[in-house]
């Protein structure tokens, strides 16, 4: 039990690692301006005191949320 926990926590912590490492060097510096995240992503470097507005962050990430839901219930 101890160590299936154990294992999970270090998957759960090596994958979330690098989905950050993906969205934050290709899908923001890679795609150069080329996608919402990406100008977003990039005015927040030329300007660190710039957050994307929560509206817009909560308009993009409910459709993932949404998916991800109906995906853990099918499961």
């Amino acid at each position: 039990m101890a160590t299936t926990l154990l294992l999970s926590l270090l998957a759960g912590a090596a994958g979330w690692s690098f989905l950050e490492y993906a969205l934050h060097g290709w899908g923001g510096h890679l795609a150069r301006g080329r996608t919402f995240f990406s100008r977003e992503h990039l005015a927040h470097h030329a300007n660190p005191g710039y957050f994307t507005p929560t509206p817009l962050k909560l308009a993009t990430a409910a459709p993932f949320l949404i998916a991800l839901g109906a995906a853990a219930v099918w499961l």
